[in-house]
């Protein structure tokens, strides 16, 4: 079958159109997906602007919340693997990567790195940094894995973006938590709080065009009942 949003005439698929109730799943599935991005990236933006001037902490422990939500929410969408013509494998490995990175920065790691200097740590404050540079860079390498796995998604709902802008939003993060080792806390504070609202903007928007779409298939699905 072929799924039009209710906006347009046109066919919003590509050819090899999948059946009603696979077309069903896979959006409903991306909908409650780009909610819960949507809901944590206005969360974490609203937190930093409330704590303006932000400390270094509260950025890095924002940026890892969201990262939490965001691999959690990869992990479970990779039941539309399938669906899309992908193994499983890329979204464990990027849903596993971005829950590793927040749960390591959201701990001791954001007190030790960007808290008050403390005398004699030197050597671990050394490690701690490396381990959260070598984690950053793990999160941008895995773009890769993004790139993939919304490629094949608007393979078969070309105007969804929702993805897309989940994981642009997690390489930004990447950057500003890269970025506070040299920069002003303060000023990338401003800046992940405003990619944030941009972000949670963009998502629940695409969630409200997949809400649209998912009455659509569900009434098409139920037809073919």
């Amino acid at each position: 079958m072929t799924l039009r949003h209710p906006a347009t005439t046109g066919p919003m698929t590509r050819p090899g159109d999948l059946p009603a109730n696979a077309l069903h799943a896979l959006v409903r599935t991306l909908w409650r997906a780009a909610v819960g991005r949507g809901i944590t990236a206005f969360a974490i933006g609203a937190f930093v602007v409330f704590r303006d001037p932000a400390s270094a902490s509260d950025v890095a422990r924002a940026s890892a919340a969201y990262w939490i939500v965001d691999g959690i929410a990869t992990v479970w969408t990779s039941r539309i693997a399938g669906t899309i013509t992908l193994t499983r494998l890329p979204f464990l490995v990027r849903g596993v990567v971005a829950i590793a990175a927040g749960l390591i920065l959201l701990g001791r790691p954001a007190d030790l790195l960007f808290g008050p200097w403390q005398p004699g740590r030197g050597l671990i404050w050394i490690w701690v940094a490396a381990l959260v540079l070598m984690m950053v860079g793990i999160q941008l390498a895995a773009v890769v894995l993004d790139v993939v796995i919304c490629r094949r998604i608007r393979s078969r709902i070309p105007w969804d973006w929702s993805v897309a802008t989940g994981a642009a939003f997690s390489a930004v993060l990447s950057i500003g938590v890269a970025a506070l080792f040299a920069a002003s806390p303060a000023l990338i504070g401003r800046i992940v709080a405003a990619s944030a609202i941009l972000a949670g903007f963009g998502l629940v928007v695409g969630a409200a065009r997949l809400d649209e779409s998912r009455a659509a298939s569900f009434s098409t699905y139920s037809s073919h009942q």
